[in-house]
């Protein structure tokens, strides 16, 4: 049995200790004498007992200090040490600074959108009347979805002139489309399908129908004062293409080139100003996500009206763009919301773009050069028989100007409800399709007419022959209305039972089906929505352009095409892919035109001769395995 006293457990008996006497009952009574310092710096039996063992005393580690060989041992462990940990920083630096993202580079929504222009009087009738209408387009944003297209561009959508191009007023939607309380359950359903909306807003010019027009034209009166400055006014100028006098009274107003019925906005007046950005605010709390401005060429101009005041154009454009960011993040509405806000002036000089891009903040203008492309136009090549030369050439400057200011995305479009369709223009559904082609792959935000995705052709000997009814399916009216055709608003093509929407998305090689393939790409693609861009020249009517990332060895993406009528062979050695992975020796077809001589889609074929070899009018899209 243990006595009352205690001793600290886990000392040797020689150890320096404290030893605390208890007693359970009167606590501690006794302690131990401290020994000696000396006594504590004697080496203990059990350190004496393990020289042969794991534990060295301090005499014997000494004996290891002092030694040459052991000198020399630690200094070079110490210096192997350093050196790894110098070479593993800077390898962890490297392989920061050229190791890619794991994903695409972010981007906003418009940087690789496919958006769908639609004239809505002749997309989708939905109550009969025989005019489209937001119902209609409701109706078929499904079939748009299945297709890829991710953003909604209906014109008109506002109350506008029959043309499109000037505002009626600026807060009602166009009468016969639908009413505001249509228009609001429109954008929600675009909403709930994960859909975008852009809408045209005319800030340049009104019909001269407009209210605040036919009160300038009277602001002699008091009540109409305010009104005096929105439009230019002059006394003592000559007429000519972009003036005209008011009803004989001697008094001259400005408009668009040959277009009187258009009246110029004033933008140097403050109520214009006011006006149009209260209309902007309205459409912004009612969940639009983008405004396209069309003719900025004549937002300001010079004092006889023909030439644009681009340093004007873009301090009005700079203050809009302003507004726009600004109100975005007080609506409750659209609060951080992104507002897509581009342009679409006549073709521009290079300093003219990059004037509306980085002074006036524009987020994109679009590439009209595009919609001049056609057959021995002034533009393209007399003898060409196609649109090989022409295309190639205007692409390859745009390109060159993209790729020298790649913070300015490009905005693509061939196609829009004010020029001829481009299968027209070009002669041929299979020149159109090849030129679809080259668009899907191009970098940043496409824009295409509806119907470009089937090919079709201008309706001859109407007003508008772009604007002809869309065809659906070979059913009565094209599936566009089930109005009696005597009363239809829009015209039916010709040959809709032979080429309509329906008969080319059911067929396996139509090219729905490759817009369709390549639309959804782009949307989930690193390569297509941030590779750099390579266009070769022309040889043979046919040339390619392909996409690539420099910094990583994720596979390339290539469109070979050949507008001629004899086959031709494409030369790959000088694309860059093919410079940096000489070793590719096979790629995939992902895309085809409806057009097929030698491939057919997931074909796997032959690169290690570093060409392709096409059929005539072919034109095909692969990814090269590198």
């Amino acid at each position: 049995m243990a006595d009352n006293h205690s001793v600290e457990r886990g000392y040797k008996k020689d150890s320096y200790i404290l030893a605390v006497q208890s007693n359970p009952i009167h606590g501690p009574s006794q302690i131990e004498e401290k020994r000696p310092i000396r006594e504590l710096r004697e080496p203990s039996p059990l350190k004496e007992e393990s020289k042969n063992g794991a534990i060295l005393t301090v005499e014997e580690l000494n004996e290891y200090k002092n030694d040459p060989f052991w000198k020399k041992l630690r200094w070079i462990l110490y210096l192997l040490f350093w050196l790894t940990w110098i070479l593993m920083f800077v390898g962890a630096i490297i392989i920061i600074i050229t190791s890619p993202g794991c994903a695409a580079i972010a981007t906003k929504w418009w940087h690789s959108a496919i958006v769908y222009e639609l004239w809505t009087p002749s997309f989708q009738d939905s109550n009969a009347d025989g005019y489209g209408d937001l119902s209609g387009i409701s109706s078929r944003l499904n079939q748009l979805r299945k297709i890829g297209v991710n953003t909604v561009f209906p014109r008109p959508f506002i109350a506008v002139d029959e043309s499109g191009l000037g505002a009626v007023d600026y807060t009602k939607i166009h009468d016969k489309i639908g009413s505001l309380d249509q228009a609001m359950s429109f954008i929600e359903e675009l909403r709930s399908k994960g859909l975008k909306i852009v809408i045209d807003i005319p800030i340049v010019a009104t019909s001269i129908d407009h209210d605040w027009f036919q009160r300038s034209a009277k602001a002699s009166l008091p009540e109409n004062s305010d009104f005096a400055s929105y439009y230019y006014w002059k006394r003592n100028v000559n007429p000519s293409d972009y003036v005209s006098e008011y009803k004989n009274l001697g008094i001259f107003y400005f408009h668009l080139q040959n277009r009187s019925d258009l009246a110029i906005l004033n933008w140097k007046s403050p109520h214009v100003s006011k006006d149009i950005k209260k209309a902007l605010s309205f459409w912004i709390d009612k969940g639009v996500d983008g405004f396209h401005f069309g003719h900025v060429d004549f937002l300001a101009r010079s004092p006889d009206g023909m030439q644009p005041d681009w340093p004007e154009i873009s301090r009005i454009l700079e203050d809009v763009c302003e507004h726009v960011n600004m109100y975005r993040n007080e609506s409750i509405v659209a609060a951080g919301k992104d507002i897509f806000l581009f342009a679409s002036p006549e073709p521009l000089r290079e300093e003219h773009k990059k004037l509306l891009i980085y002074d006036a903040k524009l987020d994109g203008i679009i590439n009209t050069e595009l919609t001049k492309v056609a057959l021995q136009n002034k533009i393209c090549y007399e003898s060409e028989h196609h649109v090989a030369g022409c295309a190639n050439e205007i692409l390859s400057d745009l390109l060159s100007f993209h790729n020298e200011h790649s913070d300015i995305i490009p905005i693509w479009q061939f196609g829009n409800s004010f020029v001829s369709r481009v299968a027209s223009r070009v002669g041929s559904r299979s020149h159109a399709e090849l030129l679809a082609l080259i668009q899907l792959i191009l970098p940043g935000a496409n824009i295409f007419y509806y119907g470009e995705e089937i090919a079709l052709r201008d309706i001859e000997n109407i007003p508008y022959p772009q604007r002809g009814a869309m065809p659906w399916d070979d059913s009565i009216n094209s599936g566009f209305s089930s109005a009696p055709p005597t009363t239809l608003n829009a015209h039916l093509q010709p040959d809709y039972q032979n080429i309509n929407f329906e008969r080319q998305y059911s067929d396996t090689n139509g090219y729905v089906k490759m817009f369709k393939g390549l639309a959804r790409m782009r949307q989930m693609n690193n390569v297509l929505i941030s590779g750099k861009t390579y266009i070769s020249k022309t040889v043979d009517n046919g040339f390619t352009l392909c996409r690539f990332d420099p910094t990583t060895s994720e596979k390339a993406i290539i469109v070979a095409v050949n507008f001629g009528k004899t086959s031709t062979v494409q030369s790959l050695a000088d694309l860059p892919p093919f410079q940096k992975y000489s070793h590719a020796k096979t790629g995939q077809v992902i895309a085809i035109n409806s057009n097929p001589h030698n491939y057919h889609l997931r074909e796997t074929i032959d690169l290690s001769h570093m060409e392709i070899h096409l059929g005539p009018e072919e034109g095909i899209v692969f990814i090269v395995n590198a």
